[in-house]
């Protein structure tokens, strides 16, 4: 009971549902119809099972691969984490990664569509993989490859449905607002990183100059979305919910940790961000992008 208790705090439950759900909210934007019309008036509820499977399992594989690679620096910066606590023997975590990586493959030829297997298992798993070995050792190119497979959830369900891309508005907002996150991350792990010799932009350049990128992001993610404003016919209720929902708690907790800039601070500002991206999914679903 302990190991599967575990490994399902390894996969991140909480992220994978988000994932999920952010799935069903991009089809509800992109939408003209409900989901349930679309499956009953299409016939598509395998396809449409098939690829939230494919979603959960790559998640979720996603989670545990990190995991694993971050052993060293969890023991630093998420004493508590399982693998690094010893709660899970790795093997077990290694096991696990590979059973759910086969399950998101086997999901995405289910789909019966070669643009989904294409996408899911030449782009996004081979990211996934290589993503904490490689890419994280790269400064700013790691922030910018696990936003890409973050905000990679609103071409995903553009494939899935009418197999090709439309719509790159809301994949960018959600790339940017991504990229934010994840330097704050950094800015919380770097205690971590640089014992294990991880060359993240904070390591490398300190807290200080690390704030510029959140800056500059947070710059691009409010053009971003004012542009969807402009772009979705003047939809003012969805710029209001975008102000207090979004733009309000974003620029307190920047505040917040400019005016304190610790490593402390930059967790409770990741964190933070973390709840935003909730707020922030909610917003969305006030707006109306047609892709059929």
């Amino acid at each position: 009971m302990n190991i599967l208790y575990s490994l399902l705090k390894t996969i991140r439950p909480y992220n994978v549902f988000l994932s999920c759900i952010t799935m069903h909210i991009a089809f509800t934007v992109y939408s003209r119809s409900t989901l349930i019309d679309w499956i009953k008036t299409n016939n598509n509820i395998e396809i449409w099972c098939y690829g939230v499977l494919v979603v959960f399992f790559y998640t979720s594989a996603a989670n545990m691969i990190n995991d694993i690679f971050d052993i060293k620096t969890d023991k630093i910066n998420k004493p508590n984490r399982p693998l690094a606590s010893n709660q899970l023997d790795k093997r077990y975590a290694i096991a696990c990664f590979l059973l759910l990586s086969i399950c998101g493959c086997i999901c995405s030829f289910k789909t019966n569509n070669n643009i989904i297997i294409y996408f899911s298992n030449c782009i996004i798993f081979p990211i996934i993989f290589f993503y904490t070995p490689v890419f994280k050792n790269i400064p700013i190119l790691g922030n910018l490859v696990i936003s890409f497979i973050l905000a990679s959830i609103f071409l995903f369900i553009q494939l899935l449905i009418i197999n090709t891309i439309i719509d790159y508005s809301l994949f960018i907002l959600a790339f940017s607002f991504s990229f934010i996150r994840e330097i704050g991350k950094d800015m919380g792990d770097i205690k971590g990183d640089k014992l294990a010799q991880i060359k993240t932009f904070p390591v490398l350049y300190n807290l200080k100059k690390s704030m510029y990128l959140i800056y500059l992001f947070t710059f691009l993610t409010i053009a971003i979305s004012l542009w969807i404003f402009f772009k979705n016919e003047y939809n003012y209720i969805y710029l209001t919910s975008l102000i207090i929902a979004v733009y309000t708690p974003l620029f307190i907790s920047i505040f917040s940790l400019q005016k304190s800039l610790t490593i402390h601070t930059a967790n409770q500002f990741s964190k933070i961000t973390k709840g935003i991206t909730v707020t922030g999914m909610l917003t969305i679903l006030l707006l109306e992008i047609n892709i059929f």
